[in-house]
């Protein structure tokens, strides 16, 4: 999506790493000073803003055990209380995943797109029927959800 220009900073999308190259660096300063203005501007953004926010979940075999430890330390806090939805991703797209048949990244890049295209839709109306977004047509009479 990034490459065809359909997401960009100029289509509002913002994206907040917190395993950006910056946080290799090994000073464990800059470390807390990036996640701490990370974590404000989440929840700026979230709050004050109102954007939508996705947070994309990676838990991969070949995260480094800092990065793991830095997105525990701030998920409860900061990823799940100022997002909208949760895109989880463990190794789609990875060499080691394309060799087993496993998912590739179009299918985490489709996921998005339906995240996105459902949050530009209007508000649902609670009990509401025959509008655009009306659970009677985006998903139909035999629809759940479990969690």
């Amino acid at each position: 999506m990034i490459e065809n220009n359909v997401l960009s900073l100029t289509s509002g999308v913002l994206i907040l790493d917190f395993n950006h190259a910056a946080f290799a660096s090994g000073d464990k300063e800059i470390e807390v000073a990036l996640i701490q203005a990370l974590s404000s501007l989440a929840k700026q953004l979230y709050e004050d803003e109102d954007m939508m926010s996705v947070y994309v979940n990676v838990q991969s075999d070949s995260m480094s055990d800092e990065a793991k430890e830095r997105r525990k330390s701030v998920e409860k806090e900061v990823l799940v209380p100022f997002s909208d939805y949760e895109l989880c991703i463990k190794d789609e797209g990875t060499k080691k995943e394309a060799k087993e048949g496993g998912p590739s990244w179009s299918d985490m890049e489709w996921e998005l797109q339906r995240i996105v295209a459902q949050a530009l839709l209007p508000p649902p109306v609670v009990g509401g029927t025959g509008a655009v977004n009306s659970a009677d047509i985006m998903m139909g009479l035999n629809t759940f959800f479990v969690s």
